[in-house]
């Protein structure tokens, strides 16, 4: 596993954690966003109410983190 702490903030451009909050995985989600808050590892979310673990909600995930993946840098 890597090193997981603040020197990640500058080795990446974005970090991507989506869920759908009906989604099983919620759990997992959850631990995974305290341990990078407690590192320092800086992170976005999209999170989606009443959308589980499917098309539907990576169709939506998808739109989103691609606007955020190919916005220009300021």
């Amino acid at each position: 596993y890597p090193v997981v702490g603040p020197e990640l903030n500058n080795r990446m451009h974005l970090l991507y954690l989506g869920v759908g909050k009906a989604d099983g995985l919620v759990e997992s989600d959850d631990s995974i966003r305290k341990m990078l808050d407690e590192h320092g590892v800086k992170y976005v979310t999209h999170d989606l109410p009443d959308y589980g673990h499917d098309w539907n909600f990576w169709r939506l995930a998808l739109q989103d983190f691609s606007v955020r993946l190919f916005k220009t840098a300021n």
